[in-house]
């Protein structure tokens, strides 16, 4: 999902600095068992540095309001919760939840299932309608094109530049201007090179948790997209997208230690906070991590095309066969609520969906935040429909294939499989998928499927030298 950083994103990023100012303050776990009341199961994903002392708050402050209903809490692994979520709504896994923390990127996949529970006008109007909501946020709320709403916005994750205030001070750079645009940011951060004190910049790599987040914002400020604005097409191989990918990587490899590539997004965050390099590229809940210490926070800085912020963050959904739908909408309501909004999404250190939940914000000092929380987001007006990854296609190609690769270097072939079929079915024609799809074959001990995929891979792109070895090698054996 892609917006202009006006009005609510500013907000986002004025929320970031109150974030670190005033939030105070293993397995997943529930409140003591009432014999009389209904249990729902929820599935959420860990947020923030405690969440299973979190979903247990929150619990408890919900059965006080709600005797009659009591919550068990399920945590799944971020990196298996796309796959164990789609079987649990296809019939595929055993069981299931009632109520589900879905990542708005998959919304558009997980309706398509016809599994998921569509709010009816009267149910939304109950949860204060959807202008209550920050309206970028609640277009993830349907499947692109339906109309059907089948998840309700619960919090944002966006991304911002976090910097060492003192480092910055040192070598005479002015935040405002230090971050403005592209060049700004590499002028700074070849100051800070120069000035031996300290590393330039600090981004997780290889092992990021969410490629596209990192990625989409240079790819659209560079004037590319990731679809077609009618979401039939991928269009990331087009010249601008293709120059937006090269300019970030080259950020990467020309300020980033490659040690720190090596390292995961939870990771790099604490390296920052340690003071390992003096500029990074997180979401809001880093600003936790950061209380009582000097670091002031930018938006995201503008490419050729103008300013575009990536939104990302968790929806929540209701499973259709879920025999407790009644006391599962009740949870939900909750959730987005004032309520739990200014408590459960507030200590993970996310942005409320709601607007109502938003903080007052006034201009705080080293940054150039000055906002009102008005909820106004408008996406750009070369709109991509929230780019299909987020609405169609329900999730990101690039972040599939990151996750199939972790999958086949973990040996977890089936589950790549799986997910390598899934996208192709959105991408039918695409080299790459048919060579993965032959490589995961041939894990799983299945030489003639391999050899279709790979004859398949060498259809589509001939001049691909590997996938023509890898049919010559399987021949020989």
């Amino acid at each position: 999902m892609r917006w202009l950083a006006s009005g609510t994103a500013a907000l986002i990023l004025a929320g970031l600095i109150l974030a670190g100012l005033i939030l105070g303050t293993a397995c997943s776990g529930s409140p003591a068992s009432n014999s009389t009341a209904t249990t729902i199961d929820f599935w959420y994903v860990p947020t923030g540095a405690q969440p299973d002392q979190y979903f247990q708050d929150a619990a408890k402050s919900f059965h006080a309001q709600h005797p009659n209903i009591e919550v068990k809490g399920t945590k799944i692994a971020s990196g298996d919760a796309y796959t164990k979520m789609h079987s649990a709504l296809t019939g595929a896994g055993a069981g299931g939840p009632d109520v589900m923390q879905v990542d708005m990127s998959w919304v558009g996949a997980f309706a398509a299932t016809g599994a998921m529970r569509e709010f009816t006008a009267d149910d939304v109007q109950n949860l204060g309608g959807s202008t209550a909501f920050v309206p970028a946020a609640w277009s993830t709320s349907a499947a692109f094109n339906t109309g059907k709403i089948t998840a309700i916005p619960w919090f944002i994750d966006t991304r911002a530049i976090y910097y060492r205030t003192d480092i910055l001070k040192q070598v005479g750079i002015d935040p405002a201007d230090g971050f403005k645009d592209w060049e700004a940011l590499d002028h700074t951060l070849e100051a800070i090179r120069a000035s031996g004190k300290i590393a330039p910049l600090g981004i997780p790599g290889k092992n990021d948790a969410s490629v596209v987040a990192s990625f989409a914002p240079w790819i659209w400020e560079a004037g590319g997209s990731l679809m077609s604005d009618d979401g039939t097409r991928p269009t990331i191989n087009q010249p601008a997208a293709v120059d937006g990918v090269d300019e970030y990587q080259r950020f990467g490899g020309k300020y980033v230690d490659p040690g720190v590539l090596q390292r995961t997004n939870t990771e790099v965050e604490s390296m920052f906070a340690a003071g390992k390099f003096a500029v990074t590229i997180a979401g809001p809940s880093l600003a936790l991590k950061l209380q009582g210490q000097q670091f002031g926070v930018q938006q995201f800085p503008n490419g050729h095309a103008g300013h575009v912020v990536y939104l990302g963050g968790s929806d929540l959904a209701i499973r259709k066969s879920s025999p407790r739908a009644t006391q599962a909408y009740e949870w939900v309501r909750w959730l987005v609520s004032s309520a739990g909004q200014t408590t459960y999404v507030k200590k993970t250190g996310m942005y409320p969906a709601l607007v109502a939940a938003a903080p007052e914000v006034r201009a705080a000092p080293n940054t150039a935040a000055d906002a009102k929380p008005d909820g106004a987001a408008k996406p750009p007006a070369t709109g991509t429909k929230a780019d299909a990854a987020a609405r169609i296609l329900g999730k990101s190609y690039l972040g599939t294939l990151a996750k199939v690769r972790e999958m086949y270097a973990s040996r977890r072939y089936e589950l790549a499989l799986v997910e390598l079929v899934d996208l192709e079915a959105s991408h039918p024609k695409d080299a790459r998928l048919q060579a993965m799809k032959g490589s995961v074959y041939l894990k799983l001990g299945k030489a003639q499927l391999a050899r279709e995929s790979w004859q398949k891979a060498l259809a589509l792109d001939p001049e691909d030298p590997a996938v023509a070895e890898a049919l010559r090698t399987l021949k020989e054996e």
